[in-house]
């Protein structure tokens, strides 16, 4: 059923509890709502999608940059929601302070205003569309089946009664946002489904210390009260009931309900896997290994630089390092620059720590810098020149541009710690048994965390050394000396690829290798807790079954 159109935007403003230890400074959320046409608008989804990537795809981006740029919060975010009968588009600020809720609805208002008023630069609109259509024909469903995917795709219409495969057919509204990428058409919709929307809220979350204790004292007051309005027979059947609903909860399955649950069994578990073909190539002192495979034309491209550090600090700050490449100005780049090239070049940049576990040996593991990028092969120059003015050109002298990065990843990890806690457990329990566990602590764990605020506080007292230590790290990591290359791509495009890596490597710094100074062992058992602002408790129990005799059979 749909709702009835509002006659004006509804304002709510709620509070939510916070331990009395927490500072209240910094801890408030906005978020500006907007209903955005009906389920079975394919055009509309494609269109917003690709106003979406203007609006917010990176830091430069108009309306985020403007957000961010008013020091209104730690993190600004949104969401546009499809897969409901009405779609709707969020704009958040996550651990904000609590005075600028007004500037946070003003600064939204006055900058699509503008956009209004001076138009949308086209290289913005080329970018945001060109990387929308890479993301739709790559059809990339990451760790998910594709056909899984599809019929989510499918359900978003169908389940209102409507066409199942509008969402699939894109063609015609690809190009129709083509034809209408130098028009008006983009701000028509930020005018009529944001501006002029009627049919929307916006919700101030504010924070208020010993609310969840207050609470608890009036509902025992209210049980009390109810309590001693029972009467004897009354308060004996509500006691049989508690104790009944217990019993049922505690009681075992039954072997035949226990049947009900569809499994699979051991023998139609496939035991040999697919292993990919890959290709060596020597090149000087880098290694080049290429997998061809059908890539509908995309070459993707995994450099891999050797980490060897002397301190641990020195993973946490590579880990800050990922947050930043691709995202600040360069010397030949602005932010906004940089942004829609990337946009308008590739399907994706990226960087990252991945750390491999040695199966045979506990102790051993791999650990990798990894700077990745995608683009169709015709873009694949344009893709190592990108990388190469990324990975030795980035700017890292401006503090006040990292604190901001700073004070994002610190509100990105303790909305983990409310929305995905049970791997921040998991983490620490492998931080306990293994050191590879250890070690990724420092960039995707509590030590991580606990660098960042160290690092905040250091910039806010105005000491950057930070960024120093950064800059020398970047240098030490981009070396070809060691490096290993994995291309991804269609038969017909490897020797071409090949070819350009081979003339990108050779724009790389080469050096001798620092020596592995950095010796990372197990915690060791230990019983901790976290304390987080949840009613949901994530317990968690590990071992290293190795360290208790067992072997792995692959």
């Amino acid at each position: 059923k749909r709702q009835t159109p509002f006659e004006k935007r509804k304002h709510l403003e709620i509070v939510y509890s916070i331990d009395e230890a927490d500072a209240q400074d910094g801890k408030a959320f906005f978020t500006a709502n907007y209903k955005i046409g009906e389920a079975e608008d394919s055009l509309l989804s494609y269109s917003f999608n690709v106003l979406m990537n203007i609006l917010f795809d990176s830091d430069a981006s108009p309306l985020k940059n403007a957000l961010i740029e008013a020091d209104i919060a730690d993190e600004i975010t949104y969401d546009y929601v499809t897969g409901v009968r009405e779609p709707y588009f969020s704009i958040i600020a996550k651990n904000a302070k609590a005075d600028k809720y007004e500037t946070f609805l003003q600064t939204i208002n006055e900058t699509l205003e503008n956009l209004l008023r001076d138009g949308i630069d086209s290289d913005i609109i080329k970018s945001a569309l060109n990387g929308y259509e890479f993301e739709i024909r790559e059809a990339d469903s990451g760790t998910y089946p594709k056909g899984l995917i599809f019929n989510i795709d499918i359900m978003e219409s169908w389940l209102y009664d409507e066409k199942p495969g509008i969402h699939l057919q894109y063609e015609p509204y690809l190009n129709f946002l083509r034809e209408n990428e130098n028009s008006d058409y983009y701000v028509g919709l930020i005018r009529r489904y944001i501006l002029e929307n009627k049919h929307g809220s916006t919700i101030r979350l504010l924070p208020e210390k010993g609310l969840e204790a207050k609470k608890n004292r009036i509902a025992e007051v209210d049980l009390q009260t109810y309590k001693e309005s029972l009467n004897n027979k009354e308060l004996g059947q509500l006691i049989a009931q508690t104790q009944e609903l217990l019993s049922r909860q505690n009681a075992p399955d039954s072997e035949e309900a226990k049947n009900t649950i569809p499994v699979l069994s051991i023998n139609e578990i496939q035991r040999d896997l697919h292993k990919p073909n890959l290709e060596r190539e020597d090149c000087g002192s880098s290694v080049i290994y290429t997998h061809t495979d059908k890539t509908r034309g995309i070459v993707y491209v995994d450099l891999n630089f050797r980490m060897n550090f002397s301190e641990p600090d020195q993973i946490s700050a590579a880990e800050l390092l990922c947050k930043v490449l691709g995202v600040y100005a360069t010397e030949c780049y602005s932010e906004l620059a940089l942004s829609n090239e990337i946009g308008t070049y590739l399907g994706d940049i990226d960087a990252n720590i991945y750390t491999h576990q040695n199966l045979t040996d506990i102790t051993k593991f791999e650990k990798r810098f990894v700077f990745f990028a995608k683009a169709l092969a015709e873009n694949l120059p344009k893709l190592y020149e990108i990388a190469n003015e990324i990975l030795l050109r980035t700017h890292l002298d401006l503090p006040q541009r990292l604190y901001k990065t700073v004070c994002e990843e610190i509100s990105r990890f303790e909305s983990r710690l409310i929305n995905a806690a049970h791997t921040v457990a998991i983490g620490r329990l492998s931080a306990m048994t293994t050191p590879r566990g250890a070690y990724n602590e420092y960039w995707n764990g509590a030590k991580y965390y606990q660098f960042l605020v160290r690092t905040k506080k250091q910039l806010e007292n105005k000491d950057s050394s930070v960024l120093i230590q950064m800059s020398r790290l970047l240098k030490q990591l981009v070396n070809r000396n060691g490096m290993d290359v994995l291309l991804t791509c269609d038969a017909k495009h490897k020797d071409e690829s090949i070819k350009h890596t081979r003339q990108f490597l050779a724009t790389l710094p080469e050096f001798p290798l620092s020596s592995e100074l950095l010796s990372i062992e197990a915690e060791g058992a230990v019983s901790e807790g976290i304390i987080i602002p949840s009613k949901v408790m994530y317990v968690g129990l590990g071992s290293n079954f190795k360290l208790a005799g067992y072997e792995y059979s692959p």
